[in-house]
């Protein structure tokens, strides 16, 4: 039997149903086991369901239309006071119920059992009676507050009237604690009728921004401002309309139009007035985003407390905390990393149970930071968190940086093929995202991966025309930036002389801009060409500047960075004030980090599950997720470019 199933437990479990049915029954017919699991699983059903009784018949056909059977909802919708006896009574003959673990008194059927069993409800009552049963749900699960599960049978009942109105009511809330799906689907479900109007295209381009697809998101929330300009056409109220030019404004931005962005944020703020302290925390957040993507650090910073007072004055703790992780952003890029972390933290810890986009762009942010830090099996960590996020909602955006920052990890801990598959995966969806103006970025990594592989031609050609495109944007920072990829190329070449130029053109912009980090690794790449020539009194003194940042900053990794590059500069290195006693020791005999090789692991299954002995889940082998992690609420209550490692990201 096992064989002629193919270990099919499900199969099982029918057949030992239908053996129940009585004596004397016919042997199956062989015909049934070359069937797809589907059909097999209908012959089967069709078998035991007709072996009920009518009153259990109703039941199972009247609780199929659920995904999970709450009891006590379920007890409302069918009018019916022995819920639990006859659940209880299914568990106990193991009729394709299960408990589920996480979700007290909540049970589910087997996947195939339920599309059976509503397969047969359209059947029996037909298509009245199965939108009248969804109605029904529909309207329980509203007066609970479960909204997402109110809107799935509300579209089930082909009820457009009750669809627009709850994502009327509740539409932004619901992209807010991450029901992008739930909302997609309605609003989809109200453009195939009447084009939606105008709430629609505004959750859709909601939805598309959280998405990270901010093209569409633009399409949608430009189209939502147009109603009202032609006739019979609604026009969005005042706080919309407000909300919705912020959400345009943030689109924007992230599609490079930066003026434009600041001209709606601003005419948002405008709108909004006083009476909203909410929205206002959230128009000044994303202006401040804006402000500081310009380099105007100081107006961002008033801004964002701005907004912090507004997010408190509302009683908003999310957006409390958003803001404050967004406020470590200036002293990331001024390079103060520490700091900016204890920021960034505020959004992983404790106090805040979400796992949301905005804690994505966290856990991706402090990546970036441990990965600079050298603590490679702690940005692995968080770029798993970051990923499995970005999965969970389908951040495509959110996706395309981590894919990036993947690569940067794996190149600096020496699996120069598996950044090679990271940088290639990203650029393809950066690209389909239409986010061209990212890539700039990425060739600049894909330039330092081509000279770590030896191909310092090829490597050379990228970031030369890297500093071509940033030169034309009129874009300081990414021309240093590039500069200095240009300048580790050249000494990876061993071309020391040339690399100097570009070096020291990246040291003065860096420095013009404020940028610690960046203007320590400058100085130490060019004190390396001048030790290399032979030039000791330019090398003391551009070593002597990056040690005192390193000082200031805890940048020790930066200094064994390239300190690791040549053993004589090394010692050079040691000899200098305030140098990090690390130095000392040569490299040979230092004890590699933690997560040195291979932090990330090759792509393969979504999780791992060990069968033998306690049962452990895993996202990756070795790292267990606590079984406190599975358990899930009925309904669950972005930055500019600073290091090597890309652009940290503001949370909107």
């Amino acid at each position: 039997m096992q064989s002629r199933t193919r270990g099919w437990v499900t199969a099982l479990q029918l057949l030992r149903q239908t053996a129940r049915l009585g004596p004397g029954a016919a042997d199956l017919p062989e015909e049934i086991f070359v069937r797809t699991e589907s059909e097999i699983f209908d012959y089967f059903s069709e078998e035991v369901l007709s072996a009920e009784g009518a009153q259990m018949r109703d039941f199972l056909l009247g609780s199929a239309p659920p995904a999970v059977i709450d009891p006590d909802l379920c007890a409302e919708v069918l009018g019916r006071k022995d819920i639990g006896e006859v659940l209880a009574a299914l568990v106990k003959r193991s009729l394709f119920l299960s408990p589920l673990e996480s979700r007290g008194e909540y049970y589910a059927y087997d996947p195939l059992f339920r599309d059976f069993l509503k397969r047969k409800l359209r059947g029996d009552r037909g298509v009245a009676g199965t939108r009248d049963l969804d109605l029904r749900y529909g309207k329980a699960f509203a007066r609970r507050g479960d909204f997402a599960q109110a809107l799935a049978h509300f579209i089930a009942a082909d009820d457009p009237g009750r669809v627009l109105g709850l994502l009327e009511r509740h539409g932004r809330s619901l992209l807010r604690a991450g029901m992008i799906g739930p909302v997609r689907e309605g609003a989809h479900f109200l453009e195939t009728l009447d084009g939606g109007g105008p709430v629609v295209d505004d959750l859709l381009g909601e939805a598309c921004r959280l998405a990270g697809d901010y093209a569409a998101a633009v399409g949608h929330f430009e189209r939502a401002l147009q109603s009202g300009d032609s006739p019979g056409t609604p026009a969005l109220p005042g706080l919309d309309r407000a909300g919705t030019l912020q959400g345009l404004a943030y689109s924007l931005l992230k599609t490079g139009d930066a003026a434009h962005a600041a001209r709606l944020a601003e005419e948002a703020l405008r709108m909004a007035g006083p009476d909203d302290p909410g929205l206002l925390a959230r128009i000044l957040n994303t202006l401040s985003i804006i402000r500081y993507r310009e380099n105007r650090l100081r107006e961002a910073i008033e801004g964002w407390q701005e907004a912090l007072a507004r997010a408190r004055q509302a009683g908003d703790h999310h957006v409390t905390l958003m803001i404050a992780h967004n406020l470590g952003l200036p002293h990331a890029v001024a390079g103060d990393l520490l700091r900016a972390a204890e920021c960034f933290r505020i959004l992983t810890g404790p106090d805040n149970p979400r796992l949301g986009p905005e804690e994505g762009a966290a856990y991706l942010n402090l990546a970036r930071i441990a990965t600079l830090r050298g603590e490679h099996a702690q940005a692995a960590a968080h770029l798993g968190d970051a990923r499995e996020i970005a999965h969970k909602w389908r951040l495509q955006s959110l996706t395309a940086d981590v894919l990036e920052a993947e690569g940067i990890l794996l190149r600096e801990t020496g699996d120069l093929q598996g950044a090679s598959g990271r940088f290639a995966q990203a650029r393809a969806l950066l690209t389909e995202l239409g986010l061209l103006d990212l890539l700039d970025r990425l060739t600049e990594e894909e330039a330092i991966l081509a000279a770590r592989r030896g191909e310092t031609e090829l490597a050379e050609r990228l970031a030369a025309a890297v500093i071509a495109s940033r030169r034309a944007a009129g874009d300081a920072e990414g021309t240093a930036s590039a500069l200095q990829a240009l300048g580790e190329i050249r000494l990876r070449a061993s071309r020391h002389e040339a690399a100097l130029a570009p070096l020291e053109e990246a040291a003065g912009l860096f420095e013009t801009l404020g940028r610690s980090y960046q203007l320590c690794l400058a100085h130490l790449f060019f004190a390396l060409a001048c030790h290399r020539l032979d030039r000791r009194e330019r090398a003391g003194r551009a070593a002597s500047a990056a040690l005192e940042l390193s000082a200031r900053f805890d940048y020790v990794a930066a200094v064994l960075r390239v300190a690791d590059l040549d053993d004589g500069f090394r010692r050079f290195l040691a000899t200098l004030s305030g140098s990090p006693s690390d130095l000392r020791v040569p490299a040979a005999e230092q004890a590699a980090p933690a997560g040195a090789v291979s932090p990330i692991p090759p792509e393969g299954a979504d999780l791992y599950v060990r069968l033998l002995g306690p049962i452990e889940v895993s996202r990756t082998p070795g790292r267990v997720i606590p079984a406190s992690a599975w358990k899930t609420a009925t309904a669950p209550p972005r930055i500019g470019s600073w290091t090597r490692c890309g652009k940290t990201r503001g949370c909107r």
